[in-house]
């Protein structure tokens, strides 16, 4: 029985990095009441549920590609769910006045149509000798995907760029989150490409660095920190 160890291990290791995260920010807007954090707190909630859900079927189902797949489709739809959270948060910092509460509902919902549409394309994902799992997801599903993971992390790169610009004693908060993001970015987009030839660094290498600026990012200190 081959165990799919590098995804499962990029799976736990996100995990409890976010529900870290999710507990910090939900501290903070108990505090302050600031949105953002309401949103980020969410973002990271609904990404490390799906992670930790990841980590069980990944462990349980390894060799039966139906419940494997099952299980993908599940994590997945928690993952898009999160970048949902992040496209409000990009919302938010750039255009404050916009619906945004509004906005997260209807991509929620989306969520729900892409959740029918992949189960209608079920795939049959299976790990190779590697330790590696093909998702085998559909040219259509990778799509969507793709396009839900850029609509929610991209925007916040530059966004997280333009606040080091802007706020002077948000500068490294602001660096950090920048970083974390691309490197998020850069993890998903070389997971869903060529993720099976360099398992190391697309479920890792990336995963660890992008998680550890975050961490960084939440914990770290500025003068004015508050909304």
């Amino acid at each position: 029985m081959v165990f799919p160890v590098y995804n499962i291990f990029s799976s736990f290791f996100s995990a409890l990095a976010l529900f870290f995260i999710s507990q910090r920010m939900k501290q903070y807007y108990r505090k302050t009441l600031f949105p953002l954090a309401k949103y980020f707190g969410n973002m990271s909630l609904a990404a490390g549920i799906g992670c930790f859900i990841d980590v069980f079927v990944f462990i349980l189902f390894a060799n039966n590609p139906f419940w494997l797949g099952v299980g993908s489709i599940i994590g997945g739809l928690w993952a898009i769910a999160a970048h949902v959270y992040g496209f409000g948060i990009f919302l938010h910092l750039v255009f404050p006045h916009s619906p945004v509460e509004k906005i997260i509902t209807a991509g929620l919902v989306l969520v729900v149509l892409v959740g029918i549409a992949h189960i209608w394309f079920m795939p049959f994902s299976t790990v190779d000798e590697r330790g590696v799992i093909n998702f085998n997801f559909l040219p259509f599903t990778k799509i969507i995907f793709f396009l839900f993971t850029m609509a929610g992390l991209l925007p916040l790169c530059f966004t997280f760029v333009l606040e080091t610009m802007r706020k002077s004693h948000l500068r490294w908060r602001s660096g950090f989150a920048a970083f974390a993001f691309l490197f998020l970015v850069l993890a998903n987009s070389l997971q869903s490409s060529v993720g099976g030839q360099y398992p190391g660094l697309t479920f890792i290498v990336l995963p660890v660095i992008a998680y550890s600026l975050l961490f960084i990012a939440v914990i770290l200190r500025v003068e004015a920190d508050s909304p």
